[in-house]
């Protein structure tokens, strides 16, 4: 499964919530996590809604 990388400007109450709400908008779903301060990566699967 691919993994998204997200750069953390400002760490905040909310901020995993709001980035699983758009994985979800694109039609993923986040299957799992790992991040810091600095960073969060997601395991996102399924079919994306995104054309390229």
């Amino acid at each position: 499964m691919p993994w998204l990388l997200y750069r953390v400007v400002r760490d905040r109450p909310g901020l995993l919530r709001d980035l699983t709400l758009v994985v979800g908008g694109l039609g993923l779903d986040a299957t799992s996590g790992i991040g810091n301060t600095r960073a969060i990566m997601l395991d996102a699967g399924g079919e994306s809604d995104v054309s390229h």
